[in-house]
């Protein structure tokens, strides 16, 4: 598949590109890029697509930022422009970005709370007819674990590792596993080592024109290698993620922290579950909490959880997910706050769809979550990839 085919199969074709260029050029003007690429903390994550040649789907965050600046159109608001720009605020920020700009599409009156320390205000505020609800945006944080397998990954891409004609899947040892939930820093100080480690046994493979099959790598893990593109491809997925039992009472938490921040009782948490844990089970457990502690959640009206999941028709494109959450038994959610949960929780201008447990016997879409993996690739001189071959697991529909 062309590099331009991917981009129209993910949403963006080249009108669409160009139009979502424009504002981006705003946002990213040179002396940003220079600021950018002169600080390794922000030249990494979504902004290293700036300046690296990559995988076309690694753009799609930023192209989706362009689109949504476009219908916002925030040039006044230096403080969420400036996040846009920084690593560590990048997603928090693009998430906020992307919920205003699906309510501006819908017809939604909705605007930006401004800030006013020392107290923490919600973050927008959206009219629906007569009523005025206050919506906080919340997202999962990385844990310093996410953080340092982030990192980790970051140095593992952008190693010599690439082998052609061969999909390469860099896994910690279960040894590596437990020294990160134990010594996490003495890990980080070990990247280099890790690095080196793993080159050096793709440097065995290239040398002896091994195939498919899984290579030693002591003491950090393996390289388990199947067929993939001519240029070859990277993916580390080295340290471990946290237990489903914290990552639910992680979101429980963010739920708790959004119900304290609102000035008045028709409060909307949104959450961005980003595939860390069981959407319904999220559910429960915000509930169970609720009752547990109604003055902490009095003020929340409803939570809409957020995630997304692969579309098993149209290729390369997601299907985002809601989960409306009636957080007091008797406050019913109305057919207006379901309207609002779709359309807040929407994506390209899709509006979610809700999700709800499977009936017996019932076909349904696996739900389960998994740690992220960023996937790097040598893009051949005739500018095409086979997708399929690049990411093992996926292919055309």
């Amino acid at each position: 598949m062309e590099e331009s085919e991917l981009f129209a199969a993910m949403g963006f074709s080249l009108e669409a590109r160009q139009q979502a260029v424009v504002p981006l050029k705003r946002v990213y003007t040179p002396d940003v890029c220079r600021g950018i690429a002169a600080d390794p903390k922000r030249g990494l994550g979504s902004a290293i697509c700036l300046f690296h040649p990559c995988w076309p789907g690694l753009l799609i965050p930023l192209l989706d930022v362009g689109r949504d600046l476009g219908t916002v159109q925030p040039w006044g608001d230096d403080a969420l422009l400036k996040r846009l720009t920084r690593r560590d605020t990048f997603r928090d920020a693009a998430f906020e970005l992307r919920v205003l700009a699906n309510l501006t599409r819908a017809g939604y009156r909705a605007h930006r709370i401004p800030e006013a320390p020392p107290r923490k205000t919600p973050d927008l505020a959206v009219q629906v007819g007569l009523d005025t609800y206050e919506l906080e945006l919340k997202a999962v944080s990385d844990s310093p674990i996410d953080e340092a397998a982030d990192f980790i990954s970051e140095q593992l891409v952008r190693a010599d590792l690439f082998v052609a004609g061969l999909h390469l899947e860099l896994r910690g040892s279960e040894a590596l596993s437990a020294r990160a939930f134990e010594d996490l820093t003495g890990v980080l100080g070990d990247v280099p080592k890790i690095k080196a480690a793993f080159e050096e046994c793709a440097a065995r493979i290239r040398q002896s024109r091994g195939g498919s099959g899984v290579y030693e790598v002591l003491p950090y893990g393996t390289i388990q290698a199947v067929p993939g593109p001519g240029g070859g491809s990277v993916t580390p997925v080295v340290l471990p993620d946290l237990p489903s039992a914290k990552r639910i009472n992680k979101l429980v938490r963010l739920v708790r922290d959004a119900s304290r921040q609102f000035m008045v009782r028709r409060g909307i948490a949104l959450v961005g579950v980003r595939r860390s844990a069981d959407m319904l089970e999220v559910a429960e457990a915000i509930k169970a909490a609720a009752a547990q502690d109604p003055a902490g959640f009095a003020r929340c009206h409803m939570v809409v959880l957020v995630d997304s999941v692969s579309d098993p028709v149209r290729e390369y494109k997601s299907i985002p997910l809601a989960l409306p959450v009636q957080v007091h038994p008797r406050r019913q959610l109305s057919k207006a706050q379901g309207r609002l949960a779709a359309v807040a929780a929407g994506h390209g201008g899709r509006v979610a769809h809700f999700v709800r447990a499977a009936r017996p016997g019932e076909p349904s879409v696996a739900m389960g979550t998994a740690k992220r993996a960023m996937t790097s690739t040598v893009i051949g001189p005739d500018c095409k990839v086979d997708i399929s071959r690049v990411l093992p697991g996926v292919g055309r529909t």
